[in-house]
């Protein structure tokens, strides 16, 4: 039967929905954490600024800053949310959260923002989706040179293939859940991706080019899963095999080689 997979990335041009002659569902996967915890917090929600940054990672970092707001603030609630800054040519990532029954959106680069709307009993409506996209937009307009010169940075080492590698293996070392790293063979070259699954029955693979895909499937074979992920990203599949490596020991090994081009 054919369906469709939403490719929800960072780094996609355009929301892909394209034809599938497998078991993938389309995906609009938002994970939503609350509890009822209460107590006395500070008056502005935490920022826990990234250690590291990769090209096209805002997924990973919304989904690792909600992993970390989430055991700290129990009371609150979050879910990664999806926008088309008028600014990008691309979609884009935030964590969108409450605080003391406010809405707040985190950006990877960009830091904190208020919605100015306070958290209702409907949950996340098209007015609050709507908010957070003009509040992104707005904060995009006025951004720092530092800011410009870091966003600048990340572009940049995309274009370059041992880049890619070391870039791959930090997306490893960010994410607060396990992951596999694969090579794709397609054609005369091998593409890096990272696999990992940010809830049960939900998948998601980086590319350092193309950000995050996610969807939702019955599938269990990871391989099987990056596989079909590539394809849709249009690269043409000769083989597949995992990377076992240590992930440091790439990362460093990918850094001495690029020092010495």
């Amino acid at each position: 039967m054919d369906l469709y997979l939403t490719l929800l990335s960072d780094g996609v041009r355009r929301t892909a929905r394209r034809l599938l002659s497998f078991t993938l569902l389309a995906s609009s996967f938002v994970p939503t954490f609350a509890t009822g915890r209460t107590g006395t917090a500070p008056s502005l929600p935490p920022e826990f600024p990234d250690a590291v940054h990769v090209p096209e990672g805002c997924y990973l970092s919304a989904f690792a800053y909600l992993h970390r707001f989430r055991a700290e603030f129990p009371d609150e609630r979050g879910q990664p949310l999806t926008l088309e800054p008028r600014s990008f040519d691309r979609m884009h990532t935030v964590a969108l959260i409450t605080w003391h029954q406010r809405w707040w959106i985190r950006d990877e680069f960009f830091g904190l923002m208020e919605l100015g709307k306070r958290v209702g009993s409907e949950g996340v409506t098209s007015e609050v989706h709507a908010l957070a996209q003009a509040t992104f937009d707005r904060r995009a307009l006025t951004l720092t040179r530092r800011t410009r010169a870091r966003l600048a940075e990340a572009e940049s080492r995309k274009t370059d293939f041992v880049n890619r590698v070391s870039e791959v293996a930090t997306a490893a070392q960010i994410l607060p859940c396990a992951s596999e790293r694969f090579w794709v063979r397609s054609g005369n070259r091998e593409i890096p991706l990272l696999f990992f699954r940010p809830a049960p029955g939900v998948i998601a693979v980086y590319h350092p080019v193309h950000g995050t895909a996610t969807a939702e499937t019955k599938l269990t074979e990871s391989a099987e899963i990056v596989a079909c992920v590539a394809i849709k990203l249009g690269y043409p599949i000769a083989s597949i095999r995992r990377d076992t490596r240590d992930v440091e020991t790439l990362i460093r090994r990918s850094t001495t080689v690029a020092s010495h081009r």
